[in-house]
This record gives structure tokens, sequence and C-alpha cells, in this order.
């Protein structure tokens, strides 16, 4: 190369692919928010969010009658990383 002239990172044509390839999956994600919002997509985060939260409760109770042998020092870790929060709504019952 003479001159300080650049030779272009990609052609024209991989230009146009990126592009079709980015509104493709733009699309995607738009069609996945919409379905999220709909009642199947908020009962399924629902029962996403109970299994979660059961794993959750199960893991704190393992924990709490010493399964993994943790040391204090861990145990008070995982207070801080949130692990012992409950993440009900004040008045909730399990």
């Amino acid at each position: 190369m003479s001159g300080g002239e650049a030779t272009p990172l990609f052609t024209p044509e991989d230009m146009i692919k990126m592009a079709a390839e980015a509104e493709d999956a733009q699309r995607e994600a738009y069609a996945y928010c919409e379905w999220l919002r709909s009642p199947e997509g908020k009962a399924w985060t629902a029962q996403q969010i109970q299994e979660a939260t059961a794993i959750a409760e199960e893991f704190k109770a393992e924990i709490e009658v010493g399964k993994y042998d943790l040391a204090p020092a861990e145990l008070e870790q995982l207070r801080r990383d949130g692990i012992f929060v409950s993440h009900r709504k004040k008045g909730e019952q399990p």
C-alpha cells in the first residue's frame, strides 16, 4: 500500500450480509419480547421464577443443615451475596 491507503476490513457484500443478519436478530428479539408480554409468556416466566425460587430455597435449607460443610466466612459471603435474602413480598406466605 502506498500513500496511506487502507484496505477495507469488510467488503460491501460482507456489510450487506451483516446488516441482514442484524435485522433478523432484531426481529427475533422483538418477537421474543412480544411473546414474553403474552399470557403464555407471562405464565412461562412465572413458572421459571417459581422453579428458581424452589431451587434457591432448597439450597438455603441444605446450607442451614450443614450439607455443604461451609466455613462461617463462606456462609457470611453467601449472606452478603443475597443467598439468604427472601425475595417474597412483605407479608407473602411461602
